[in-house]
């Protein structure tokens, strides 16, 4: 049996197979509950308000000079059909500020960029991301971004309804910040 000492100098080691594989006992985490749980650098942007056809409803702006934005999803409930599409935008925001809800109660940590609700004017579409058609309903829908969307410093995205008829509408936008050098 061969051994790799901790390297804290405890005198504490790891067993290592002959086939050389680690002998432990392991906890995995998410990313998501990581970032959350030991950095309380994970939130949630809230909207609700009838909301018109064709507009941009709410934006982020990453101006983090360490984290990008991990975008993981949305939470949608309409009272009418709705198409809402996840675009990456230009442009200089202007509406409502939001604060996002950082969701580790005792983190006090803020979210670092610019957050817009309601109608945001100001955008200019570069590339739409991702498109989700939502059936009237009484329940919400979680869509995930199986791949997250990266948000860099600088960068902005913002969600814009295609046909939303006037009537309520209901986001949760979650996201958290990742080191752009790891977790």
């Amino acid at each position: 049996m061969f051994y790799i000492e901790d390297g804290k100098g405890s005198g504490n080691k790891v067993g290592v197979t002959n086939e050389n594989r680690l002998m432990s006992e392991c906890i995995t985490l998410s990313g998501e509950h990581h970032t959350n749980h030991h950095n309380g650098e994970a939130y949630n942007l809230l909207y609700s308000d009838d909301t018109a056809d064709n507009t941009y409803f709410m934006y982020m702006k990453n101006t983090s000079d360490n984290y990008d934005i991990s975008f993981e999803g949305i939470d949608v409930r309409s009272a009418a059909n709705v198409v809402i599409e996840v675009r990456i935008v230009t442009g200089t925001a202007s509406g409502t500020e939001a604060t996002p809800a950082n969701l580790n109660c005792g983190a006090g940590n803020e979210a670092d960029g610019d957050f817009y609700i309601g109608t945001v004017a100001g955008l200019t579409n570069r590339t739409i991301l991702q498109r989700y058609w939502v059936a009237a309903g009484n329940e919400s829908n979680h869509f995930n971004f199986e791949q997250d969307i990266i948000v860099s410093r600088g960068q902005a995205i913002a969600l814009y309804t295609e046909t939303a008829d006037g009537s309520a509408l209901g986001v949760t936008a979650n996201f958290n910040y990742h080191n752009i050098e790891g977790i």
